[in-house]
């Protein structure tokens, strides 16, 4: 999803208009990746929130792109996992938990003169996908990651400029769907 100069997605991942972002999961587990992007002229200091716990604090500089694969603080991998999985099951999920596979994102650019962000429809949404075909999932870590990180120096943020992108990691079920025509607009309502 996409507001303003910032950027984040959930790759593997198919993300609607909503936030939700469905991953195929195999045995109950997908391994995720963080894709962050700065369009800004600004760096930004970049904290992340997984199930409401603070993951760690990046700065993006100007135009930068950035994959995450892990936490600051943790050299595991970030792993979706499905409700009811033996993985979910090991790292505490439980149904109807309202921070199952909440991930926030928040940007805070470098202080400067304040202008008003915009919102930007995302660029890959999910084709007309229902709820019905999702299940919760949420975010623990597995196996070794090789990822580092660098320690910059501290900057002042511009408050008034925060963007924060909140994201929902789903199970994509496998469900039937209707056949449709591509080549169709959808049937006017009869009157």
């Amino acid at each position: 999803m996409q507001i303003g100069n910032y950027l984040a997605e959930i790759q593997p991942g198919t993300e609607d208009d909503r936030g939700y972002v469905a991953i195929k999961m195999t045995e109950g587990k997908a391994p995720f990746t963080l894709k962050l992007n700065n369009y800004s002229d600004r760096k930004s200091k970049v904290n992340i929130h997984i199930h409401g716990l603070d993951q760690g604090t990046w700065v993006l500089m100007p135009h930068q792109v950035s994959i995450l694969e892990r936490p600051v603080h943790i050299a595991e991998k970030f792993c979706a996992y499905a409700v009811g999985s033996e993985g979910g099951n090991a790292i505490g999920l439980t149904t109807g938990d309202p921070n199952n596979g909440l991930i926030s994102i928040t940007f805070m650019p470098e202080k400067r003169i304040v202008r008003p962000a915009s919102i930007v429809p995302p660029s890959a949404m999910m084709s007309k996908q229902s709820r019905a075909s999702f299940s919760e999932a949420g975010v623990g870590t597995e196996g070794e990651s090789h990822q580092t990180f660098q320690t910059v120096k501290d900057f002042e943020t511009d408050v008034n400029e925060t963007v924060t992108i909140n994201l929902r990691i789903v199970e994509l079920k496998n469900s039937p769907r209707p056949l449709s025509s591509a080549l169709s607009n959808p049937v006017p309502p009869a009157i």
